[in-house]
Parts: structure tokens; C-alpha cells; sequence
């Protein structure tokens, strides 16, 4: 639908985050010029909680300090979102969270291609959707090699 615009898109702004993300849409958006925003990179502020640990935060706990003490889990995650050539808009009141989610931009070495494959593998791609209520068009379809995800409806497009 995206590419029938005239002119096209400049901004399509999504849920893009680890564990939720939709690289079919991303592809087509990049061949139209369209840039993908994220909203909500952090889903809200869960995959930098901190307590009871879900898979995806002991992964992120477990690559941040691999980067030293000064990496935060919020940063790896974020890091994720850039290094898809994703934009992300992230909200918080916290000057202490605002300084950590810029400090996302100014790491020296990139997330290395294990991680950031161990990173899109992590996901319960269909549980959003159906936690939400979602019809079947939101629901999400993951590739568990390749760590690739879409919305289940564009499978048919693109076997």
C-alpha cells in the first residue's frame, strides 16, 4: 500500500523494537525511500526493566555487559533499532534515561552480526498481536533461522 503513494511516504511509524519487528515492511519502505520510526523502542520501557528477567532482557543484560560498565541494556536495545537503519522516538521525563538513549548513538564499535542475530530471533512474534486482540492482519510470522519477522498476511506475497 505503501508504495502506491504518490509521492511516496517520507515517515512510516511503527512498533520496531527486539522481539518486534516487521523486515518485510522495512525492505519495501527502503526500495520507496520511506524512513521507518519506531515508537516505543523499548516497548514502553520493559526491555530496560529490571527484577524478573524476560529472554529477551537476559540477552540484552547479558550483550550490555559485554560492552563494558557503562553499557546499559536500554542502549543495546536501542543500538538494535539503529543498526536496522531504523529512527526511533522514545519518551521519558527521566534526564537520567534521556542521557542513556543518546548515549545509544555514540557507541565505537557496532553490535556484532552474532548479536544482532541472537537479537531478532528473540521474539513471540504472534503473542502481541493476540495479547491485543488484534486481527489476523497484526499478528506477526518469524523466519526462527534468519530471525526475520513480518505481519503473517504478507507471507502470501512474498513465498
Amino acid at each position: 500500500m505503501l508504495h502506491d503513494l504518490d509521492p511516496p511516504a517520507a515517515v512510516n511509524q511503527i512498533p520496531w523494537r527486539v522481539g518486534f519487528h516487521d523486515d518485510i515492511l522495512l525492505d519495501r519502505c527502503e526500495a520507496d525511500g520511506t524512513i521507518i520510526q519506531s515508537y516505543s523502542p523499548l516497548a514502553g520501557g520493559k526491555l530496560a526493566e529490571s527484577g524478573t528477567l524476560t529472554s529477551q532482557q537476559r540477552l540484552l543484560s547479558k550483550i550490555s555487559k559485554s560492552y563494558g560498565r557503562n553499557a546499559s541494556i536500554a542502549q543495546v536495545a536501542l543500538r538494535y533499532v539503529i543498526e536496522n537503519k531504523v529512527a526511533f522516538v522514545s519518551k521519558t521525563t527521566n534526564s537520567e534515561f534521556v542521557q542513556d538513549d543518546v548515549a545509544a548513538f555514540h557507541w565505537s564499535s557496532p553490535l556484532k552480526e552474532t548479536e544482532l542475530l541472537a537479537l531478532s530471533r528473540l521474539s513471540t512474534p504472534s503473542a502481541e498481536g493476540a495479547a491485543t486482540g488484534a486481527d489476523a492482519a497484526a499478528m506477526m510470522c518469524q523466519n526462527l533461522t534468519s530471525g526475520k519477522m513480518t505481519r503473517c498476511i504478507n507471507l502470501d506475497r512474498h513465498a
